[in-house]
């Protein structure tokens, strides 16, 4: 259970990244966004994800965390325009529940650049992608840091050789 100085902490530290992010918002209005510098979008992307990660985390700790228009970028790029989108790796696995994959993405923090859900109801796992500089061992050992992550730790791969299936030799 977090202490409440924790808890205060972290929201200190929100606010602090959604001011930050403000001033980068404010810096690429005043020269458009196709003269966007590299430093102005990275910190953008910076930010936003700071702020992804503060906000699983409060709300792990069931608080409640107002979510700002900001917050989130209106359409998602793909990935950051100054990556290489070709040689970033991409894998698939499934997931018992939301809440194993809001972890993972903590876990990783900014090696990820995009997590997204292919498939919801009616089945009851989540087929999820994972685009991020991450190999597939330090992918696998971020998912035995999860309590409940065995089903995805036994299902990753990468994205052009998943099946779904389960390979329970892996621990």
């Amino acid at each position: 259970m977090p202490q409440p100085e924790d808890i205060h902490n972290q929201f200190h530290l929100l606010a602090a990244h959604r001011r930050t992010l403000v001033h980068y918002l404010k810096q690429e209005a005043m020269v458009g966004s196709a003269h966007t510098t590299p430093e102005i979008s990275h910190g953008i992307y910076e930010a936003r994800q700071a702020i992804r990660r503060i906000k699983l985390t409060l709300r792990a700790w069931q608080m409640t965390v107002e979510d700002l228009p900001d917050d989130e970028a209106l359409v998602e790029p793909l990935l950051m325009p100054f990556v290489n989108q070709s040689s970033v790796p991409i894998y698939r696995f499934r997931a018992e529940c939301e809440q194993d994959v809001d972890t993972l993405r903590t876990i990783l923090g900014t090696r990820v650049m995009k997590i997204i859900k292919l498939n919801e109801a009616p089945f009851p796992d989540t087929i999820v992608e994972v685009h991020g500089n991450v190999s597939l061992a330090e992918l696998q050992d971020a998912m035995r840091k999860i309590e409940d992550g065995h089903v995805m730790l036994q299902t990753v791969a990468q994205r052009e050789n998943y099946t779904g299936e389960r390979n329970y030799d892996l621990r």
